[in-house]
């Protein structure tokens, strides 16, 4: 699990460090997109980081004082993508709809991480079907976000 952690981590770092070189003003609706795209896979990775520890719960083979490490970690990074994301201007109102759009995914993204962490840190953490169920329907939500504006 070691290795898989600090995998998890150093992804989570690279992907809001590729992140951090998309901020800034967006001049058309079509570079804004990219970077909605850009900003939704890097969500991705830690909502799929996350389901990944909370699996390994489920199936009991993660150590209980890995998870919220884990799960904060991410927690953070969604963080940091949404407010990096954030601060792009969209360059018109069109562009105000898709930013609309994957506000709604992240902010959902990182309540399920969230959740996660809290019940992670309360002890006897066992993330049941609709947890890891939530976890892949924002998961999925965001690929498909990421393809329909790549």
């Amino acid at each position: 699990m070691r290795g898989r952690a600090r995998w998890a981590a150093a992804a989570a770092l690279a992907g809001t460090v590729w992140l951090s070189g998309c901020a800034g003003p967006s001049r058309t609706d079509a570079d804004f997109t990219a970077k909605a795209a850009n900003t939704a896979e890097a969500a991705l990775s830690s909502v799929r980081t996350a389901r990944i520890a909370a699996e390994a719960a489920a199936k009991g083979k993660a150590p209980s004082r890995y998870l919220p490490v884990v799960f904060s970690d991410q927690e953070t990074a969604l963080t940091s993508v949404q407010s990096t994301f954030d601060s792009v201007q969209p360059p018109s109102s069109a562009a105000d709809g898709v930013r609309d759009r994957l506000d709604e995914l992240l902010v959902a993204a990182i309540d399920q991480v969230a959740r996660l962490r809290i019940e992670s840190r309360r002890g006897g953490f066992m993330p049941d079907r609709r947890t890891l169920d939530g976890l892949t329907a924002v998961g999925d939500a965001l690929d498909r976000f990421a393809a329909e504006h790549s």
